[in-house]
């Protein structure tokens, strides 16, 4: 990683966009530059890696308390989560729920068990309500 540099990024597959989006953050934050990322395939939405500002606003409505304590635990704020991991955010009914949600990914990861938490590559349970996906994080 060459700070100052210009970056493409190339995966397989895309789903959330999570794994574009982490790689995003780390060029980004040591200097680099990313001009562009490409996937041979991906799910529906995905190619929107990052939150559209209609989004984000509505995460930030939502959850006004949420994001500065989402950046202690993650190092960064809400602005980058894909568009795909916000809207999985939205879902959530309460701030409350989505800390719960995490706790529970770290302690199943902890545990050595992985985890259905979106570090992982797939959508965790929500509050426990039909069609709620976690974001892609284990806390």
């Amino acid at each position: 990683m060459v700070a100052g540099q210009d970056y493409l990024l190339v995966d397989d597959v895309t789903t959330q966009g999570g794994t574009l989006a982490d790689l995003r953050s780390y060029i980004e934050l040591r200097g680099g530059h990313v001009i562009g990322a490409t996937t041979l395939t991906g799910a529906r939405f995905s190619h929107i890696l990052a939150p559209r500002a209609e989004t984000l606003a509505k995460l930030r409505a939502k959850f006004p308390d949420l994001e500065p304590w989402f950046t202690e635990q993650f190092g960064h704020g809400f602005d980058a989560l894909t568009d795909s991991e916000a809207h999985a955010v939205l879902r959530y009914k309460s701030a409350d729920s989505v800390r719960d949600h995490l706790a529970a990914e770290r302690r199943a990861r902890d545990a050595g068990e992985g985890g259905s938490g979106p570090r992982s590559g797939e959508s965790g349970a929500g509050e426990g309500g039909a069609g709620e996906e976690g974001p892609r994080y284990s806390a």
